[in-house]
């Protein structure tokens, strides 16, 4: 079985660009919530969230090509910039093999349909206009399509739009990709632009907090939608080690489950079979009756790559 590991970490966020702001920053406490820009909220009960208002596509994408590429995929090629310098990838070895692309997200290219939807709105009724490149920019299996143009990326290129876990997905395949020989390096992860319709169906539902993002706290309010993309950079352990790659981390395995029980109440059977999943898909010793086991004998099993539910 084949060992996959992380080397490369890209990240948009609204809180920094690039990992290491973005982590710094976390680790500060800093917020990247503030006023909305993009659209009028007056109409709507709140009125913050999460944008990148200090990204500038030009520093990642060359000018001649932006007005091609959708908010979305400027954030996913932004990000996969970041993590295949950061993976210490040159252009000649990441063309040369093959290397997947692999990502998530919830709304994709909403921003351009929005776009068109204005114009055809707001245009006179006997002569409907829409810009042609919101049209072109729109498909939303454009995003991973225009990281994989921008950097000759010739392997297996997916989207995948399973809503907040998109992301993770994206991630998993690309383990599977890996594990099955099927490709040398992915690129895999998430990105989704800022949406009047995401912010006004979370507002509709009472879903979003005023101020801050509240989702587990006592006195919870909501989450806030934001923007942003992050990206990894997976291969085999032996790729990494012969390169002298930089390795994060380790993935040992995955699992995957469906809930239908609850669109806010989940079954917690579901989060369970899902956890079980990953542990059997991992190879982890799995100990259902932890609070049984005296500490001398959990001691011992200290060296093992252990699991507790």
């Amino acid at each position: 079985m084949k060992r996959i590991v992380v080397t490369g970490l890209g990240a948009v966020t609204s809180i920094g660009l690039g990992w290491k702001d973005f982590w710094v920053n976390l680790l500060e406490g800093r917020s990247g919530i503030s006023k909305v820009t993009v659209f009028d909220t007056s109409k709507h009960v709140t009125h913050v969230g999460g944008e990148v208002k200090n990204f500038r596509p030009e520093d990642f994408i060359p000018r001649t090509k932006i007005k091609y590429v959708g908010r979305a995929s400027q954030l996913a090629i932004a990000a996969t910039r970041m993590a295949l310098s950061d993976a210490k990838l040159e252009k000649e070895f990441y063309t040369r093999v093959r290397t997947s692309v692999c990502l998530g997200t919830t709304m994709g290219e909403i921003r351009s349909v929005e776009n068109a939807d204005h114009s055809w709105i707001n245009s006179s009724k006997d002569k409907h206009q829409i810009d042609p490149f919101e049209v072109y920019r729109s498909a939303v299996n454009n995003i991973p399509s225009n990281v994989a143009i921008e950097f000759h990326l010739k392997g297996r290129n997916r989207i995948f739009t399973t809503a907040c876990a998109s992301g993770n997905y994206a991630i998993g395949y690309g383990y599977d990709l890996l594990c099955s020989d099927k490709t040398d390096l992915v690129v895999a992860g998430g990105s989704d632009a800022f949406s009047w319709i995401a912010f006004t169906g979370f507002n509709k539902v009472s879903a979003t907090a005023p101020e801050r993002c509240q989702p587990f706290d006592k006195n919870r309010k909501g989450m806030i939608p934001g923007e942003g993309s992050g990206v990894l950079v997976l291969e085999s352990l032996d790729s990494a080690l012969l390169r002298g790659a930089p390795i994060y981390a380790e993935i040992l395995g995955y699992g995957l489950s469906c809930d239908a029980n609850h669109m806010t109440n989940p079954n917690p059977d579901g989060v369970a079979a899902c956890m079980r999943n990953a542990m059997l898909n991992a190879g982890i010793v799995q100990l259902n009756l932890c609070w049984a086991i005296p500490w001398e004998q959990l001691r011992q099993l200290r060296q093992l790559p252990v699991a507790l539910l």
